[in-house]
């Protein structure tokens, strides 16, 4: 019996320290079901998932996200063109706290996908809370490939220059001799 109620405390403590996480089945899915990744094992933590999502360059992007603890602050979306590395801030998001009474919850917002070609790129969603003096982070990584928008430019290379024919001078019709005659 002791050794259950460590178990449940076990995995009831590991639910309640998780706090944001791209939604699992949305359009970014996470690298890892984890939502209790904190600063400390930054920037993206242990890989669970091996999933890639194809984006195009510069489309709009519709993101989802869950915070499974209310804290008051705000959400940042950042990007890494490869290996988790150079961090660029795309958006920053404010965290509403309009009544939803600490409960598990999802958002939605739109991004811009960066204007850029990479196959090993990956955005990251990190919660600042302002409640902590200092502010504490938590984040959740999602890869994702980027490919060019545009269809491949076409060139046409132009063709030599046509050849020159000279004018021709007017001849008479085969079997008459002179067109004045009428």
């Amino acid at each position: 019996m002791k050794y259950l109620t460590s178990l449940f405390t076990v995995i009831s403590f590991s639910n309640a320290f998780s706090h944001t996480r791209w939604q699992v089945d949305g359009s970014l899915p996470p690298r890892t079901d984890d939502s209790g990744i904190k600063s400390s094992s930054a920037p993206c933590g242990i890989r669970k998932f091996n999933t890639r999502t194809a984006l195009k360059s510069g489309q709009e992007l519709t993101i989802q996200w869950e915070e499974t603890i209310d804290h008051p602050g705000h959400f940042e979306i950042w990007f890494s063109m490869e290996n988790d590395d150079n961090w660029a801030l795309l958006k920053t998001i404010i965290d509403d706290q309009s009544g939803r009474n600490n409960a598990s919850h999802f958002f939605t917002n739109s991004i811009s996908v960066p204007d850029v070609t990479c196959d090993n790129c990956t955005l990251q969603i990190r919660q600042i809370m302002t409640d902590r003096n200092p502010p504490t982070l938590y984040y959740s990584c999602a890869d994702v490939q980027i490919s060019p928008n545009n269809p491949p430019v076409i060139v046409k290379t132009p063709i030599e220059p046509p050849l020159e024919i000279p004018p021709m001078t007017p001849s008479a019709p085969p079997g008459h001799s002179d067109c004045t005659d009428l």
